[in-house]
């Protein structure tokens, strides 16, 4: 950060701090730029991208069956939340991905809404995994936007844009439960 401080304003400082009474010669008016460090960022915007085994929030629910294959089980279930009214839920091996007819601008209608995922073996961003501990996920990722602890379970949420957020489930300190959602609201 640049602050301008204009001579003058100096100068009078410079009197003060010398003796108000003794002589003091002439002063040039002129601008000092000072620079400071700059501020440190608040963690509470940062970009934390959501791509889990190639896919992310929006795409299609043609590019999930490219990447992922055919999932072991597809099932569209009726809802009315946040103007949803359908979602289709596919189903893999610790991944679970839920699509809306809205995320995203696709031919096909569906979207990715949301992904769950339950097992180890399927890391995020900065090399997060289920079965991690809390300590070991912030050293990873910074301090959560939200930490909220109810007895032996934690949730710790990360906004990751306007309306993409990341949360994770914790019991006893170790992560059962990575998110990824788009909030519909």
């Amino acid at each position: 950060m640049r602050t301008k401080i204009p001579a003058l304003a100096l100068a009078i400082f410079a009197t003060v701090a010398n003796g108000c009474g003794k002589h003091v010669a002439p002063i040039e008016t002129a601008e000092i730029t000072i620079e400071s460090a700059p501020t440190p960022q608040v963690d509470t915007e940062r970009f934390i991208d959501s791509v889990v085994k190639g896919v992310r929030l929006g795409d299609s629910e043609k590019d999930v069956l490219e990447r992922l294959g055919k999932p072991v089980s597809r099932k569209i279930e009726r809802r009315d939340y946040c103007g949803i009214s359908e979602l289709l839920k596919l189903k893999y091996e610790g991944l679970e991905i839920w699509l809306d007819r809205g995320t995203g601008s696709t031919a096909s209608g569906w979207a990715i809404l949301e992904t769950y995922i339950t097992k180890p073996d399927i890391p995020i961003r900065g090399g997060v995994v289920v079965g991690d501990t809390l300590r070991v996920v912030k050293k990873k990722l910074g301090r959560p936007n939200l930490e909220e602890v109810s007895g032996k379970f934690t949730y710790c949420s990360y906004y990751t844009s306007e309306n993409d957020n990341l949360s994770m489930d914790f019991k006893d300190g170790v992560l059962e439960k990575i998110r990824y959602y788009i909030n519909p609201c």
